[in-house]
């Protein structure tokens, strides 16, 4: 298997437990995972359904390109990050943060 395509199941993976986490008989909004695997882009969103209209709010936004999962964005709690990591993914592999930042955190690109 060539690094995309684990990269690939790696993402689809964290989101889809992201996706079962909440749809229990309790739950009222909904955590869905939009997956692109043939441009490489994923979208976690949360949908809650309550009031006139759906209202979502974007979780996680990932894309692959360049040899690297890049996280555009991360509103998650524990970070997308740290579940990549724990899928096997090197955290030298995550781009997380633009050029000007990267020297802040653990997950950056050099």
């Amino acid at each position: 298997m060539d690094q995309v395509e684990a990269f690939r199941l790696a993402v689809v993976s964290v989101f889809r437990e992201w996706g079962e986490f909440t749809s229990g008989p309790l739950s009222i909004t909904r955590v869905v995972p939009v997956l692109d695997p043939q441009h490489d882009r994923y979208v976690l969103l949360d949908v809650d359904p309550r009031g006139e209209r759906f209202r979502s709010m974007t979780l996680a936004h990932l894309e692959i390109r360049d040899g690297k999962i890049w996280i555009l964005t991360d509103n998650t709690e524990v970070g997308i990050a740290t579940e990549l990591v724990a899928a096997g993914i090197p955290k030298t592999l995550l781009a997380y943060y633009r050029p000007s930042m990267r020297k802040i955190g653990e997950f950056a690109v050099a």
